[in-house]
C-alpha cells in the first residue's frame, strides 16, 4: 500500500477542515436602496436624504476585520441651455457638466464615498428668448466604496442591534460650454436630472479564536491518526 509523507495528511486534512461550514463566520452585508430624487438644479447644488442599515453585532455576528461602505449611484440628467436674448440665436459647444454625491455616516466623521457624475460632449443652438432648453445626456452611474479605519469599529458595533444612519448628498453640479462669439451674458449653461441609487456596508469577520484552535487541534489529530495508521500497515 502507498503511504503518503505526513505533510500531505496534515494539508489534506486542513483543506476539508477549511471548507467545513460552520469554522469561520461569513461576510456580513446589507443594502437600502434610495427610490429616485430630483436634484433640481444641479448648479445650486441642493438635495440630501437619508438611509438606514444595521450595526454589526459582535455577539452574533463574530468578530470584525474590515468595514467598507459602498455608494452607487444612477442619473439622468439634461444639459441645461437659458438665452435671455429676445432676437438672436446662438450655438455653443464642448458642453459638459459635472458634480458629485457623497454619502457620509454621522458618528464617524473621517468617512465619505464620493462618486463623480458627469457628462459632456453637448452641442447646439440656445434659441432666442428661450429660458430653459434641454439637451439629454445618456444615462450615468458611478460606484465606489470607502473602508472605515479599525480605530472607528466601535462606531459601528451595537449588541442591541441599533441602526446606522447615512446621509446621502447631492454636491454642487457646474456645467459650461463654449460660447458663439457674441453670446456673453445673454447665454447661461445649468444641468438637471434625478438620481437613485443604494448604499451597501459589508462587515468583514475573522474567525473566532477559539474556532481557529479547535481546527489547530483537529488538524495535528488527523495527521497523528494517518500516521499511526500507516505504520501499522507497514
Amino acid at each position: 500500500m502507498a503511504r503518503f509523507p505526513f505533510r500531505y495528511t496534515f494539508l489534506s486534512g486542513a483543506a476539508l477542515l477549511v471548507m467545513t461550514p460552520g469554522f469561520a463566520y461569513a461576510n456580513v452585508t446589507y443594502s437600502d436602496p434610495f427610490a429616485k430624487q430630483s436634484a433640481g438644479d444641479f448648479g445650486e447644488g441642493t438635495g440630501s436624504l437619508t438611509v438606514t442599515l444595521p450595526a454589526f453585532n459582535p455577539t452574533t455576528d463574530g468578530v470584525l476585520s474590515g468595514i467598507v461602505i459602498t455608494l452607487a449611484t444612477n442619473a439622468t440628467a439634461s444639459f441645461q441651455t437659458s438665452n435671455s436674448n429676445p432676437t438672436t440665436s446662438f450655438t455653443f459647444t464642448n458642453g459638459h457638466f459635472s458634480g458629485d454625491i457623497v454619502v457620509s455616516y454621522t458618528l464617524d466623521g473621517s468617512l465619505s464615498v464620493l462618486n463623480t457624475l458627469a457628462a459632456s460632449g453637448f452641442s447646439g443652438t440656445a434659441n432666442a428668448a428661450t429660458p430653459v432648453q434641454l439637451f439629454s445626456a445618456p444615462p450615468l452611474s458611478a460606484s465606489n466604496s470607502s473602508s472605515v479605519a479599525a480605530g472607528n469599529f466601535a462606531n459601528y458595533e451595537s449588541t442591541a442591534g441599533s441602526q446606522l444612519t447615512f446621509d446621502v448628498s447631492f454636491g454642487g453640479f457646474a456645467a459650461a460650454g463654449t460660447k458663439q462669439p457674441g453670446a456673453g451674458t445673454a447665454l447661461t449653461f445649468g444641468a438637471t436630472g434625478s438620481i437613485s441609487g443604494i448604499v451597501t456596508i459589508t462587515y468583514e469577520t475573522v474567525p473566532e479564536p477559539a474556532s481557529m484552535s479547535l481546527i489547530g487541534g483537529g488538524l495535528v489529530g488527523l495527521g497523528v491518526l494517518r500516521r499511526r495508521r500507516n505504520h501499522a500497515a507497514a
